[in-house]
């Protein structure tokens, strides 16, 4: 499909609108939009449709213009870790060994009987990719009845840290060794 405006001046003869001269010179849309774009660029002095130019600059908090609220909430305890085992490789999230646990439900459950009674209902639900998050995640959607396309998974911010050498080891024996890292890389 190819469409061509004629340039030419147009007589017409009779109410019939019969044209009776065309120019021999034809341009096509696509030249007659480029032609007006330049020379609305060169008439603005520069693109055409420039937006101001960005106000960029550091956030300073308490941020007075915000109007969000934002509700964290940490995934019920999963099986893994009903068993006092460290599970953080990003490989094994997803393995329903790391699924909730009875008592993950329960803390599951608990928090949202806290959301309700104050009358907190999320528009939005973030979580991470590991299997304790995902069944939260469900959890809130049938129970708070929040709408699976408000269900959004987070591929890597919302995952915990690696513990690198400690993984797979007791929480009990290794705790105190991550927190003490902690201490130290945080300066």
């Amino acid at each position: 499909f190819r469409s061509t405006l004629h340039a030419a001046d147009h007589s017409c003869q009779n109410d019939a609108d019969d044209v009776t001269s065309h120019s021999s010179s034809s341009i096509t849309r696509r030249d007659a939009l480029f032609s007006s774009l330049s020379l609305a660029t060169v008439l603005s002095g520069g693109y055409p449709f420039r937006s101001m130019d960005a106000k960029a600059g550091l956030v300073q908090f308490p941020c007075p213009h915000l109007m969000n609220t934002y509700h964290f909430m940490r995934a019920g305890q999963s099986l893994l870790e009903e068993q006092d085992i460290w599970s953080t490789n990003p490989l094994f999230l997803t393995n329903r060994e790391s699924a909730l646990s009875s008592l993950g439900r329960e803390q599951v459950q608990t928090a949202m009987d806290y959301l309700e009674e104050q009358n907190i209902n999320p528009s939005l639900v973030k979580f991470s990719l590991a299997a304790n998050a995902m069944d939260t995640a469900d959890m809130i959607s049938t129970d708070m009845q929040v709408g699976r396309n408000r269900l959004v998974p987070e591929y890597t911010y919302l995952d915990q840290r690696g513990i690198g050498k400690w993984e797979g080891l007791p929480l009990a024996s290794t705790q105190e060794a991550v927190w003490a890292m902690d201490v130290e890389e945080a300066g």
